[in-house]
């Protein structure tokens, strides 16, 4: 491989930790004047520094430093990323499967569930988990919109379920 001329960065490890670089990065600056200048100046500023043993810091030294550095915004640990997403992605289908007990009974469940089948469960699940994703990284209200979708969807459901029963009870009496 062959270097143009080594960065700052490895230029100060090849003076505090030469061991660390590919060999081929090492032979670059071990024959290349530019990099050897520059690795001289760091060798330089390096030995001053060791020969500094007792450098003192004002007090304030920390807060005016960090008075100085731009406000950043909380990191968003992945746990809280995807809480919301994950309750989406559960509660919706489990939701939905506890109205169809609920209004089918447990043994119709078991042998008329052709219209909500498994695929449907795990379509919506990911669905589910998506749109809470999608909020999330948007910064929008997931807690309201979520609940807002979680009520639409089990709203439909249920209308769904209900036209279902009435139309087996027609069927039933006929």
């Amino acid at each position: 491989m062959r270097y143009e001329h080594a960065n700052e960065q490895q230029l100060q490890k090849y003076v505090d930790e030469r061991h660390r670089l590919e060999r081929p990065l090492v032979d670059h600056i071990e024959h290349c004047g530019l990099c050897q200048e520059a690795v001289a100046q760091y060798q330089m500023l390096f030995d001053g520094l060791a020969d500094e043993h007792d450098i003192r810091l004002p007090a304030d030294f920390a807060a005016t430093v960090a008075a100085q550095l731009p406000a950043t915004k909380p990191v968003e640990t992945t746990a809280e990323r995807w809480s919301m997403s994950t309750v989406l992605g559960v509660a919706g289908p489990l939701l939905m499967i506890a109205v169809t007990i609920y209004i089918l009974g447990y043994q119709s469940l078991l042998t008329g569930f052709d219209g909500f089948s498994t695929g449907a469960v795990g379509l919506l699940t990911g669905l589910f988990t998506a749109a809470g994703e999608f909020l999330l990284r948007y910064g929008l209200r997931a807690d309201l919109i979520g609940f807002a979708a979680l009520l639409l969807v089990t709203i439909g459901l249920t209308d769904r379920l209900l036209r279902a029963l009435r139309h087996g009870k027609a069927m039933l009496m006929a």
